[in-house]
């Protein structure tokens, strides 16, 4: 009997040891979404750039050569522009999916482990067994109650994370959106200064 406990024990240990592994695979994952999304905004960054320029250098006149280039250029930042909407919305979908996932696998591995520790505990009948096994049923004990409350201080950083990184993503994709809208504007503008120049070189002639 006690054999078969020290067995149960050692199985549980080792499972405990895994779920660690994994949850720290899981923190591991979390940092390399938000090396991304400081990636986005860099992009994000340079994209404004570029967008205020293009749209001052569009109320000055230029000849043909020179519109149709910037026509180009908005042409490009508009493509830009629609992929990193695509690419915020998957992340965010990703990370909030995620999250749930992972979040609901936490919380069934904890109740396992606790039915675990209750089962040890009712098998434990001889009084023999419970004497060679107490210093161990103690120390597996300590053991889940560390981390228990790791895994708990884990999951309020990263809902404390997820929200950060939701409120984030709600601004930068308004600001996507106003830049979009500018670039519609600029393109609008490019559009009518090539109408009115061909209009005028129709006039002339």
């Amino acid at each position: 009997m006690s054999t078969d406990l020290g067995k149960k024990l050692e199985e549980q240990e080792k499972q405990i040891l895994n779920y660690e592994k994994k949850l720290k695979d899981v923190v591991r994952a979390y940092k390399n979404l938000e090396a991304e999304k400081k990636a986005l905004e860099v992009a994000l960054e340079a994209i404004s750039g570029t967008t205020t320029d293009g749209t001052e250098s569009t109320t000055t006149k230029k000849d043909d050569a020179a519109v149709a280039s910037e026509s180009e250029s908005e042409e490009g930042k508009i493509d830009a522009l629609k992929k990193a909407i695509t690419t915020l919305t998957v992340e965010n979908k990703k990370k909030e999916m995620a999250f749930q996932s992972d979040r609901k696998a936490l919380l069934a591995k904890n109740e396992q482990l606790q039915g675990q520790l209750e089962k040890l505990k009712m098998v434990t009948e001889s009084a023999n067994v419970q004497k060679k096994l107490k210093e161990r049923l103690k120390q597996s004990e300590i053991e889940r109650e560390k981390m228990l409350a790791d895994h708990g201080a884990v999951l309020a950083e990263m809902q404390m994370r997820y929200a950060k990184e939701r409120t984030h993503g709600e601004q930068m994709e308004k600001q996507i959106a106003e830049l979009y809208k500018k670039l519609q504007i600029s393109e609008e503008q490019n559009k009518k200064v090539k109408l009115l120049e061909k209009e005028g070189r129709i006039g002339k002639c």
